[in-house]
């Protein structure tokens, strides 16, 4: 088998948001979840410990570009989708902020319940019933309004892919 393609270059961003999100296959690092938004500043995911990092990826970022909150679930232990399901119900963020989501690897675990919560918090077109739904290793990259209006999402079918989703 050849070697999976090396990492796409970071986004150039003058403004708003790109959320991007690698699958297992789509980098030398089994996965990548990166951040970036305002005039280039990034937060990534990408160099933190495999514990912390695989899974689903979030972060909130007040409307001067300040990231004010990260939380990874690592949804491919068991028990971690209701962990991550709590943390959207109970979701308090400031007017103003974005919501980031970024899956490195894994998150394909999702419960319909997840699915459902996805929707109607932060306005995801995921349904969780193919296709509509996160494959086993794929890539998933949302942003989202405090309000829960969905800005940008974009999922990949294949775990070789990496996929970003932007708004501005």
């Amino acid at each position: 088998p050849s070697p999976p393609p090396p990492p796409l270059p970071p986004p150039s961003t003058g403004c708003g948001y790109r959320v991007r999100s690698a699958g297992w296959s789509a980098s030398n690092t089994a996965g990548e979840a990166a951040f970036y938004f305002g005039s280039g500043g990034v937060a990534s995911f990408a160099q933190d410990t495999a514990s912390t990092s695989r899974g689903i990826n979030v972060l909130i970022v007040d409307a001067s570009f300040n990231a004010i909150h990260r939380q990874t679930w690592d949804t491919h232990q068991a028990g971690r989708d209701a962990d991550f399901r709590t943390y959207l119900s109970g979701l308090s963020t400031t007017s103003g902020s974005t919501i980031l989501i970024a899956v490195k690897d894994a998150a394909s675990s999702l419960t319909g319940d997840t699915y459902a919560l996805l929707q109607s918090r932060l306005g995801s077109g995921l349904t969780g019933v193919a296709p509509d739904t996160v494959c086993h290793r794929c890539g998933w990259a949302l942003i989202a309004g405090a309000d829960g209006t969905l800005l940008a999402e974009q999922y990949s079918v294949s775990a070789a892919s990496s996929i970003c989703a932007h708004w501005c």
